[in-house]
């Protein structure tokens, strides 16, 4: 019986993953791997977190599969499904009986400021951003934005953050967290401007925003979300109906950018973005004193709170944020258990210090 042909279209952690699983299930069948980066398949979340605490860059690498064919920054262009063959951007063409469209996601850009913003979200965007001053401005409160936020304050340097929302990560969060984590990013010493729109980037490397402010900056990161790498499914199955957020960012007010986001497809979830973190109840009796003073005390909302939020029980906690290692996530348990007086917080500490076995928070 002849070798079956397995082709993946993309380097990244899901074409590792699936190259993984393929060799598992046929130890025989050849393997190639098509991947637009010059690197091969890398783990992405250290970027934003683990390198810049210490962490060494060659931990990022993940292990090799046997018998894959990896070419590298390498795109495919165009599939021929009735000849079974991908055409790359160097013009050669890979036959293939099983093909697999790993594609991932673009970044969102802006519509100003070219190549002069760093839209993170490569190892060479992270060696990038290692290499430039010590004035940052990071465009975007999301995940994404408040880590490469945290990771460069840890790193020494002064960062500024700029995005339309009421406070950081607030399309995800429950308000009062988002406002708690939006102060801790200030007392860890970021400029946090929420509630604002970028303009323009002057010749200077200062960004404009719309109230009238320049941030002056040697290096500008935009954390605006990705769009779903659709087109070559989309030329290859065309009866498939596909929908894509715009790639480039065209917002000049607060109200559009949330409209537009509001609308997109979400390729990374938070574990606070649940049906549940948005019902947090409203009615609530004090459970004990709170030293955040924020309405969130009570057993049954803490509680509440604490089952939509899974991920959070493996964040090491019960202790106060070293400034060698804080972040969106530590700030959130720190809300967690800010509420020393009552059971609800006790049991949430005990969850949160005890991380599952072979579970480590990123």
């Amino acid at each position: 019986m002849a070798e079956k042909r397995y082709l993946i279209v993309g380097g990244g952690m899901t074409a590792h993953a699936a190259a993984q699983g393929i060799r598992e299930l046929d130890p025989r069948g050849a393997i190639t791997m098509l991947g637009a980066e010059p690197h091969p398949p890398y783990a992405r979340p250290p970027l934003s977190k683990a390198l810049w605490k210490g962490q060494p860059e060659d931990s990022v690498w993940l292990p090799q599969v046997a018998g894959v064919k990896l070419l590298s920054g390498r795109r495919a262009t165009s599939v021929d499904r009735k000849a079974r063959r991908v055409t790359d951007d160097r013009g050669e063409s890979h036959g293939y009986d099983k093909l697999l469209l790993a594609t991932g996601g673009t970044p969102r850009r802006l519509p100003f400021g070219g190549d002069s913003v760093v839209y993170y979200r490569t190892l060479d965007d992270y060696r990038r951003l290692r290499r430039a001053g010590k004035r940052a401005v990071v465009i975007g409160g999301g995940f994404i934005g408040s880590e490469i936020a945290a990771a460069l304050s840890i790193d020494g340097r002064q960062v500024s953050m700029i995005f339309p929302e009421d406070g950081i990560c607030a399309r995800a969060f429950p308000k009062d967290l988002a406002a708690f984590v939006t102060g801790y990013y200030r007392e860890k010493g970021v400029q946090v401007l929420a509630g604002d729109v970028p303009t323009a980037i002057s010749e200077s490397g200062a960004v404009r925003s719309k109230s009238g402010r320049e941030l002056p900056a040697d290096v500008v990161v935009a954390g605006l979300g990705i769009a779903p790498e659709t087109r070559l499914a989309e030329e290859a199955a065309p009866a498939i109906p596909t929908s894509s957020p715009p790639a480039t960012w065209r917002g000049s007010t607060a109200t559009s950018w949330r409209r537009r986001s509001a609308s997109s497809t979400r390729t990374t979830r938070t574990p606070w973005a649940g049906s549940r973190a948005r019902r947090w109840p409203e009615r609530r009796s004090p459970g004990g004193t709170c030293r955040c003073s924020t309405r969130t005390c009570s057993t049954s909302a803490t509680r509440q709170w604490e089952r939509s939020t899974r991920a959070l029980r493996r964040l090491p906690t019960g202790r106060s944020p070293s400034a060698k290692g804080w972040s969106t996530t530590s700030a959130t348990a720190a809300f967690a258990a800010c509420c020393s007086g009552t059971p609800g917080a006790r049991w949430t500490t005990r969850a949160l210090s005890s991380p599952s076995p072979g579970r480590t928070a990123t």
